[in-house]
Parts: structure tokens; C-alpha cells; sequence
């Protein structure tokens, strides 16, 4: 609801691909195989797999608090 309500800033797709990009991977948690090498399984691939998603949040996160500011600062100095 938020990004869609806020769909004119620009970095609102780093925060939308930061959610819907974990739901495929999910699929490594409901189907589950043996490991590989004795080492790399399902869940710690889902782990893995995870990762790059949270710092694509976290670019969003911190634009998000830029534009905020921004837009404070204006609203102050009117």
C-alpha cells in the first residue's frame, strides 16, 4: 500500500523488489533436498539467497530518509 501511494519517488522499486523478490525463493524452503557436498542444503540456500535482498532494502531505506529530510528541511525554511 505504501508504494503505491508513493509510486512518484523514485526508489520506490528497490523497496518493492526487496519484498517480492524474497517470495521465489521461498520455494528453497518447500522443496527441501538433500545437501550437496554435505554442505549446501535447502534452508541454507534459502539463508544465502536472502542476503542480497537486504542490502537492496537497505538502499531504499536510506533514500527513503534523504528524500524525508529533503522535504523537511523545504517545509522548514518556507
Amino acid at each position: 500500500r505504501w508504494a503505491l501511494k508513493h509510486r512518484d519517488r523514485r526508489y520506490v522499486y528497490l523497496l518493492v523488489i526487496s519484498i517480492v523478490g524474497v517470495y521465489p525463493m521461498t520455494l528453497l524452503e518447500l522443496l527441501d533436498f538433500s545437501p550437496i557436498w554435505s554442505l549446501l542444503d535447502a534452508h541454507s540456500l534459502w539463508h544465502l539467497s536472502t542476503i542480497p535482498f537486504t542490502f537492496i532494502m537497505y538502499e531504499g531505506i536510506l533514500r527513503d530518509l534523504e528524500h524525508e529530510a529533503l522535504h523537511e528541511q523545504q517545509k522548514n525554511s518556507v
